[in-house]
């Protein structure tokens, strides 16, 4: 009985044994496998690179199927394309932005020289800024859209104004004193041209005259 059990261990441990080798010995053709990969690969390894970033298909695609949102301060709720539309438009108001004058401050009019000013305040400046910022905005909202499309009376004044702009340099803001006349309640008078010098030296206004004309340029 002892005899028979020790054969069937020794039978046992041979069969073990040859299994344990042939796992033995896959591995080694694996490993070897692999080693002869790495090796015929190596100079290859060089060139490949992974990106974290996902494929332009699945980034393109993930963005059309999701929509983000942010809510803004006033509590409105905007899709991030309508926030990038808004941006847009936003920007596209700065490119075209008019250099308005900037109003004048007590102190400012303090270092005005009294023969300039004489009993001249800051509130009479500021309503000829007012009249002068005006006649900008309504000016260059009328050069900005399409002539075929402007009234009989605007297009005479788009003429006008194309011509004055050769004489006075492509790209430079202007208005005349027919044009604060014409856009604002602000007349050019002997008030109004007394402060003009002072809006000079306050480096608001420059004068340019050029054909017989007098030209109004904001800094």
């Amino acid at each position: 009985m002892i005899e028979e059990r020790c054969n069937h261990m020794i039978v046992f441990i041979q069969l073990n044994s040859g299994y344990t080798n042939e796992l033995k010995a896959q591995q080694y053709n694996e490993n070897n496998e692999i080693k002869e990969y790495k090796g015929n690969n190596s100079n290859n390894m060089t060139n490949i690179s992974m990106s974290p970033v996902p494929m332009w298909n699945d980034a393109h695609s993930l963005s059309e199927n999701t929509i983000h949102h942010t809510t803004m301060s006033n509590g409105t709720i905007m899709s991030n394309s309508m926030m990038g539309q808004s941006l847009k438009s936003q920007s596209a108001k700065q490119v075209l932005d008019i250099p308005l004058l900037k109003s004048v401050s007590n102190n400012e009019m303090d270092t005005v020289p009294k023969y300039m000013k004489g009993r001249l305040t800051s509130l009479h400046v500021n309503v000829v800024i007012d009249g002068i910022n005006i006649a900008l905005e309504n000016k260059y909202d009328i050069l900005r859209k399409p002539r075929n499309v402007l009234k009989k009376k605007d297009q005479d004044m788009y003429n006008t104004w194309k011509i004055q702009q050769n004489n006075v340099g492509q790209g430079q803001y202007f208005v005349t004193a027919d044009d604060i006349s014409r856009f604002s309640e602000t007349k050019v008078d002997k008030t109004t041209l007394n402060i003009i010098p002072i809006l000079r030296h306050l480096k608001r206004l420059k004068e340019s005259r050029t054909g017989g004309f007098v030209y109004y340029l904001p800094y």
